[in-house]
């Protein structure tokens, strides 16, 4: 079973919580990064990191993870899923706070990292007749 990383912990995704009144999943007050993975290496990692830290900056979002913990914490998904090639999918969130009244401002924010393993994650990012739906491919019109 895949493991997944959640505030902290390493733990089986059927046994991954996030609170309810988190403001990631109520508001999607939240910032996600997605690292590429081949032959079991993080792809580009530090430019990923320092986009992260330009978006939470930009929503004023308190982040007390360095780029080591964030380092380790991939690296290690990386390594208990055995992904030779995928994807680590990094969700930062604000974190769980009451709806009412509005607040930019919760007890902690939320940390979660999941990998995927497939061969097609590269193909699928680097393809260039892949299209997604907001962005058409070349020759397509949108």
């Amino acid at each position: 079973m895949r493991q997944v990383y959640v505030n902290g912990t390493y733990l089986p995704e059927s046994e991954a919580r996030v609170s309810v009144f988190d403001r990631g999943f109520l508001f999607a007050d939240g910032v996600y990064e997605v690292t590429l993975v081949l032959d079991g290496k993080l792809v580009d990692f530090a430019g990923h990191m320092a986009r992260l830290r330009r978006s939470l900056s930009e929503l004023e979002m308190p982040f007390s993870l360095t780029e080591e913990d964030l380092l380790k914490i991939h690296r290690e998904l990386v390594r208990r899923n055995d992904v030779c090639e995928g994807l680590v999918y990094l969700q930062v969130t604000r974190g769980a706070a009451d709806r009412s009244p509005p607040t930019m401002f919760a007890a902690a924010p939320s940390i979660t990292a999941s990998p995927s393993s497939t061969k097609a994650a590269h193909r699928r990012w680097n393809s260039p007749k892949q299209s997604s739906p907001r962005m058409p491919g070349p020759g397509r019109s949108s």
